[in-house]
């Protein structure tokens, strides 16, 4: 019994450390901090101004992200620095469908329109390359 759990912690353990899972929890980790942001300053700011702080948050979140990403991976990756754009990509796209569905839910209205979406996608992709870009040299620096 215990060398069949042992068995299956190894196999769990194989899979987690896999790049594409590392780069999914990458990606939902950036998406809920910004939720989370987004719904902390909807406490503090009006409805109205909220729009503006978003492409901020995505793209902390975004880079945050991509740095997790590449520094997590270790060297699995071929292309860092497309990966970590596609992260950040998918942070911003995943945060600003979430945030439109919540708020229409919570509030009657959707928070962004379509051109938001383009610059949230846009900010976090290029946020994504230089959070990527700093986990190379910080992996490089050590």
């Amino acid at each position: 019994m215990k060398e069949r759990g042992r068995a299956v912690m190894e196999m769990l353990w194989r899979i987690s450390s896999h790049w594409s899972v590392r780069w999914v929890h990458a990606v939902v980790v950036g998406t809920v901090g910004t939720l989370l942001v987004i719904f902390f300053l909807n406490g503090m700011l009006s409805v109205e101004t909220l729009p503006g702080c978003l492409p901020w948050v995505v793209a902390f979140n975004g880079a945050m992200a991509a740095f997790m990403l590449v520094d997590r991976t270790g060297g699995q990756l071929k292309h860092p620095r497309q990966w970590s754009v596609a992260a950040g990509a998918a942070v911003g796209a995943l945060s600003h469908v979430l945030a439109n569905t919540l708020f229409a839910y919570l509030h009657g209205m959707p928070l962004l329109g379509t051109r938001s979406a383009l610059v949230c996608v846009a900010v976090a992709a290029l946020s994504g390359l230089g959070g990527g870009v700093l986990a190379i040299k910080a992996k490089a620096a050590r």
